[in-house]
């Protein structure tokens, strides 16, 4: 479930290499995958801000 960034730089994506899924980004044309989210549930990318600094993901985290 990758998703793109406005200005099609960026590609973000959730992997679950390490267990569960966490959310990477990854420039389009070529790079190495960067992890953003260090949480133990499992984090989908939904979409890039219309600036394409932030990307906006789900989580399955309670705030107690």
């Amino acid at each position: 479930m990758p998703v793109g960034s406005p200005d099609g730089k960026q590609i973000a994506f959730a992997s679950d290499r390490y267990g569960n899924f966490d959310v990477y980004v990854i420039p389009s044309n070529v790079g190495e995958a960067k992890r953003l989210i260090f949480h133990s549930g499992n984090d989908i990318p939904l979409d890039f801000s219309p600036d394409g600094k932030h990307i906006l993901f789900s989580s399955p985290r309670n705030d107690l």
